[in-house]
C-alpha cells in the first residue's frame, strides 16, 4: 500500500541522511589529521 511504501522510502531516506553525515564527519577528521 502506498502510504507504507512512503513510510519506508522515508526511514531509507533518513539512513542515507545519517550515513552522509557520519562520513563527513570522517573524512573530516581524516583531513584534518593530515593537514
Amino acid at each position: 500500500d502506498i502510504k507504507a511504501s512512503a513510510e519506508k522510502l522515508k526511514e531509507e531516506n533518513q539512513k542515507k541522511k545519517i550515513n552522509l553525515l557520519l562520513l563527513n564527519l570522517i573524512l573530516g577528521f581524516f583531513l584534518n589529521r593530515i593537514i
